[in-house]
């Protein structure tokens, strides 16, 4: 995402943190963030799984929520971005398989 925006010639970075609680430490951080960008938007990652399982939900798909909620208060913008596991391992798959044929490319056996 950061390398597509700097593509697009938006200016972009990225900041990690880490915490006991991620909801408060998310929080925390886009709140200094947007004292230093008035104007930022925040992105956030919404998991969806193809067979969601309860426990998947309870676990995964109310973090983003719940930072929202908190952000929406503080009149911070917050786009969501629908995030696919089993697409993302597909092409992670298809990025070494391009690779693999690369480095191979040229090669008598």
């Amino acid at each position: 995402m950061l390398t597509f925006a700097r593509n697009m010639g938006i200016a972009a970075e990225y900041r990690t943190e880490t915490g006991v609680d991620v909801v408060d430490t998310a929080v925390e951080l886009c709140v200094e963030i947007a004292r230093e960008y008035p104007d930022s938007t925040v992105y956030t990652g919404q998991i969806v799984f193809r067979n969601e399982h309860p426990l998947q939900k309870v676990l995964h798909n109310e973090t983003a929520f719940a930072i929202q909620r908190r952000l929406q208060y503080r009149v911070l913008q917050l786009l969501f971005f629908p995030s696919v596991p089993s697409l993302i391992r597909r092409k992670i798959w298809e990025r070494r398989k391009r690779t693999e044929r690369e480095k191979t490319k040229g090669v008598l056996f």
